[in-house]
């Protein structure tokens, strides 16, 4: 029994003790609440002062940046002097910035031509970079209850002379203009899905004299190196209402609104920049000036727009056309390489009877392409008020390409007997009978026929008037004598058609023999005088309507070289 009074009794003894000890912590939180707070707002502040460095830090590099490319304006000179006067102009330019600023420090340099780093002095006596240091001081608000007034933030910039950039194209602009509306009309409305009741044929035709700052096009189409060019696509429409965009801002808006008509009932297909354009060699957009032609640029991307046949032109009976590769326009400095589209036609055309040849009758089916002309930009010369620029050129060649299989030829000739049986000499004389029995009249052939154009290369270069010109002429012709070639074609064989299985049996000995005798006698004539005549115009008229020459590269000079472009260094 004495057992529980004493465990009650040790029970609220315990109880007692641990009331106590609860009484004793209380008000132990507050404390070390203020102490957290004191630590977490001293961070806070220091963060606001950090953070304001860092606006200034900022504010100071594009203070920088911007006055680096106004002092390369000024360059090549070594002349501190002048420098700091352009410095202190562009600074004056610009907006108010956080801090209480030190003056610029500027200093002379050139640009090593194995690291391209920034050397303080010149190069042989030229300065072809300058360096600027912009400094700022900002009062810190929390720093002082550490002993920190203020802190600095300095950023540097070098700018130096971006080299010499310009745009140009050769060869095919497949909306060249150079037709009447109605041959225009069937290739826009294959091409565009475009009305020209809607969009007028001479609101298109004002386009070829429309320029635009092609570094602007970049801007509007989110373009802001020449990597991603391989890698950016945008819409057919898009890429004429980023055009668009660029005219209203330069206040051309009447050709503007032409462009964005053009937009109506346009494909949603997809351009891929690098298809159509190239930058050149090491070229930056920031310091491209040079301006492309709008016409030029509209053309490649409604080419390039539909894929790999990125034309396709069928006229039943006559031709099926398909181009390749899209015309390409350089920008860029030298290197830079512009290309014209890759042509691929069928030309199918029936032939006309010639009793002189003994024709009765025939058809071609040949199958010719066009290659790329090339122009690449050798030289740049900025030194005077008169630029230059030389190119070396490489038309653009033809090929009549091989018949499709099982096909032995691409011409199908029918001849009378007695024409086949007259040029075979004496073997007229053996097979005469045999096949006067047969009953044959007539004998059908396949003919293959081959031609070229080759390509040449040329060097030239073109000279810019002083002011704002262009050079004249503006294309101008690769080769110098300007003459277009023509694409012939001749006999290269002969064979008996299929199905004239009597005829064979008995040119069985002398078969080789006789198809000699009637390729030199008869193919050959029909082709000069018929197939020839025939393929030479109708090939000519497909292709100027195109605005593509064989043997010819018409370079087009699309804007001025940009002489004064700037930009930042490394």
């Amino acid at each position: 029994m004495t057992g529980r009074p004493f465990a009650r009794g040790a029970k609220r003894l315990a109880n007692r003790l641990l009331s106590r000890r609860v009484d004793d912590e209380r008000g132990a939180i507050m404390p070390m609440t203020a102490l957290l707070m004191v630590i977490i707002i001293g961070f806070t502040a220091f963060v606001a002062d950090l953070g304001l460095q860092r606006a200034a830090g900022s504010d100071m590099q594009a203070v920088a940046d911007m006055t680096a490319l106004d002092m390369a304006r000024a360059l090549p000179t070594c002349n501190v002097a002048n420098l700091e006067a352009v410095a202190n102009k562009s600074l004056a330019r610009q907006g108010r910035r956080i801090g209480r600023e030190s003056p610029l420090w500027v200093t002379a340099g050139h640009l090593d031509p194995t690291t391209r780093r920034f050397k303080a002095g010149s190069s042989g006596g030229v300065c072809d970079a300058v360096r600027v240091q912009a400094r700022t001081t900002v009062e810190y608000a929390f720093a002082p209850v550490i002993g920190r007034e203020s802190g600095e933030a300095r950023r540097t910039a070098v700018g130096t002379r971006s080299n010499p950039s310009m745009c140009f194209s050769v060869g095919t602009s497949l909306l060249t203009l150079n037709t009447s509306e109605s041959a225009l009309g069937p290739v826009l409305d294959q091409i565009l899905k475009v009305n020209l009741k809607a969009v007028s044929y001479e609101g298109i035709v004002a386009l070829k004299n429309v320029e635009v700052p092609i570094a602007d096009l970049l801007v509007e189409l989110n373009v802001g190196s020449p990597s991603q060019l391989a890698t950016t696509n945008v819409s057919l429409s898009g890429f004429m209402v980023a055009a668009a965009k660029v005219l209203r801002a330069q206040g051309d808006t009447a050709n503007a609104q032409v462009l964005e008509a053009v937009t109506i009932g346009v494909s949603s297909a997809y351009v891929k920049l690098s298809d159509i354009l190239t930058l050149g060699t090491a070229t930056s957009t920031a310091g491209l000036d040079a301006k492309v032609n709008v016409l030029d640029l509209l053309s490649a991307s409604i080419v390039a727009a539909n894929g790999q046949n990125a034309i396709a032109v069928n006229i039943p009976g006559l031709v099926d056309l398909k181009v390749i590769e899209p015309p390409v326009i350089a920008c860029g400095r030298n290197g830079a390489k512009a290309e014209s589209a890759q042509v691929r036609l069928r030309l199918t055309s029936p032939l006309n009877g010639n009793s002189v040849l003994g024709l009765v009758g025939g058809n071609v089916d040949l199958r010719v392409q066009v290659g790329q002309g090339e122009a690449t930009l050798t030289s740049l010369g900025c030194t005077t008020a008169t630029p230059t620029a030389g190119f070396t050129v490489k038309t653009a060649g033809a090929q009549v390409l091989g018949p499709e299989a099982p096909a032995y030829g691409q011409v199908n000739l029918t001849v009378t007997m007695d024409k086949f049986l007259s040029v075979l000499g004496p073997l007229g004389a053996v097979v005469t009978l045999p096949l006067r029995l047969l009953g044959l009249n007539q004998v059908k052939l396949d003919v293959l026929v081959a031609g070229s154009v080759a390509a040449t290369t040329e060097n030239r270069t073109v000279t810019f008037p002083a002011g704002t010109g262009m050079p004249s002429p503006n294309p101008f012709t690769v080769p110098s004598s300007g003459n277009a070639s023509v694409l012939h074609v001749s006999a290269a064989g002969v064979q008996i058609s299929a199905g004239q299985a009597g005829l064979m049996a008995i040119l069985a000995p002398v078969l080789n023999s006789a198809l000699s005798l009637v390729l030199n006698g008869i193919v050959t004539p029909v082709v000069n005088t018929v197939v020839d005549p025939l393929v030479g115009p109708l090939l000519g008229g497909i292709l100027n309507t195109l605005g593509i020459k064989l043997g010819v590269a018409d370079v087009k000079v699309l804007g001025r070289p940009a002489c004064s472009a700037v930009r930042l260094a490394g």
